[in-house]
């Protein structure tokens, strides 16, 4: 990158070397250096990004946007597909588990909680108790835990 721009959020490999970042410019970068070195995504611009997640051998990525966007890549980040979950979201987190073929997407307006088992094909709403959520962590490898100011919430074990 020739302009420093601040992370809105970040994920990596399970060894560190594979990282995805989305930017406050609206672009996603990654790196498969540690973080040495940063490579702008082009087929992910022009989004407003909330969260990135990374599986754990890094080739699977998902980035969630307030403009009702869900992308992923299966190449480490090379190329995108965009997609849009069941209904428009401001989506606020995501998380993916380490084999990156479950994803869970938290909307932050709405309080719902999407779920794909298929590395993002297809989308399904799970009950979530409508909070805000904030954020969302991939537990032991089968669950997921959200969080909002109103507590926490464990969708399910996958």
């Amino acid at each position: 990158m020739s302009q420093i721009y601040t992370f809105i959020s970040q994920s990596q490999s399970s060894d560190g070397t594979k990282r995805v970042a989305a930017a406050d410019n609206g672009l996603i970068y990654t790196s498969t250096d540690a973080g040495d070195t940063w490579i702008e995504r082009p087929g992910a611009r022009s989004r407003q990004w909330t969260s990135v997640s990374s599986s754990a051998n890094g080739n699977h990525l998902v980035a969630v946007a307030m403009k009702w966007y869900i992308s992923t890549s299966s190449d480490a980040g090379e190329t995108w597909t965009l997609r849009r979950s069941a209904g428009s979201r401001a989506w606020k987190a995501v998380t993916m588990s380490p084999d990156g073929s479950n994803i869970v997407a938290a909307d932050g307006d709405w309080g719902l909680i999407q779920v794909s088992t298929d590395f993002g094909h297809t989308w399904k709403e799970s009950s979530s108790g409508r909070a805000l959520w904030q954020s969302l962590a991939w537990g032991d490898g089968m669950t997921v835990t959200a969080t909002s100011k109103a507590g926490f919430f464990t969708p399910k074990a996958y």
